[in-house]
């Protein structure tokens, strides 16, 4: 346990990178929730135009503006996620090799203590 409480120090160096990688998972996952809303959207335009014959392009042409945007934005945050994931697993690698070396050094003190 004493080897993790050694590592707390890591924890709290990285805390914003941390916070920023769950952070954008978080809205990632809440942005991902509206863009089928927007296609069905689309869609039922897009039926609604092939029952009528008419069609608002003024409405389609903001709606697939809003898809646009969403989409856009939707990309920037799963790049964003895939960054982070990297950096968390350079982090999480980062800090195996510490205690690993921890250990390794422990091992080693007690070693010359015995002596």
């Amino acid at each position: 346990m004493k080897a993790l409480k050694h590592l707390n120090k890591y924890f709290y160096k990285y805390r914003i990178k941390l916070f920023l990688g769950f952070l954008i998972t978080i809205i990632a996952r809440i942005f991902s929730l509206f863009a089928p809303r927007l296609i069905g959207n689309s869609l039922t335009a897009v039926e609604k135009y092939l029952k009528s014959e008419s069609l608002d392009f003024e409405k389609i042409n903001k709606g697939l503006k809003d898809l646009t945007t969403l989409t856009d934005i939707v990309s920037q945050i799963r790049g964003n996620i895939s960054r982070a994931e990297s950096d968390l697993g350079d982090a999480h690698s980062n800090v195996n090799n510490l205690e690993g070396q921890l250990k390794d050094s422990v091992q080693t003190l007690k070693k010359e203590l015995k002596k």
